[in-house]
């Protein structure tokens, strides 16, 4: 399904053999894509507190000494050497914390970072349980 202007939509419709002979998207498919329109245009809120719960990650994050990178949801804690990157991953994991460490060849050699997925159902507590265990994972890996 694509989103686009009215004149390359006819475009296609007429130009394109695959859509000249192909069949359209059920009614509920349409009708569902405009109900996800209206979610998205009324979902300000839920991207406030994505941004706000983002921020006040980072700069914990940063208060207890890790450098971090990333200015939306998405956020890199550098650890830099690779087996511990995992080694961290793993712990957080037996927490129930699910965090990917990215290693070489996805950054470079001996610049791992842990990849954090923000989202606008994350809270204060769950920051602070992050970073806890975080903290205490990095101590214990080396």
């Amino acid at each position: 399904f694509v989103l686009l202007p009215f004149t390359i939509k006819e475009y296609l419709l007429n130009f394109s053999s695959p859509l000249i002979y192909t069949t359209t998207l059920p009614e509920a498919h349409a009708a569902s894509a405009m109900d996800i329109l209206d979610i998205i245009a009324g979902a300000k809120k839920l991207r406030d507190d994505l941004l706000n719960i983002s921020l006040l990650m980072k700069d914990s994050l940063r208060q207890e000494g890790f450098r971090v990178t990333g200015d939306a949801h998405i956020l890199a804690i550098e650890i830099g050497d690779e087996t511990k990157a995992l080694g961290i991953s793993k712990g957080l994991l037996e927490n129930n914390i699910f965090v990917f460490a990215a290693r070489h060849p996805t950054v470079p050699l001996g610049r791992a970072i842990l990849r954090i997925g923000m989202t606008a159902l994350h809270n204060k507590n769950d920051v602070a349980l992050f970073i806890e265990a975080l903290k205490g994972m990095h101590g214990k890996v080396r």
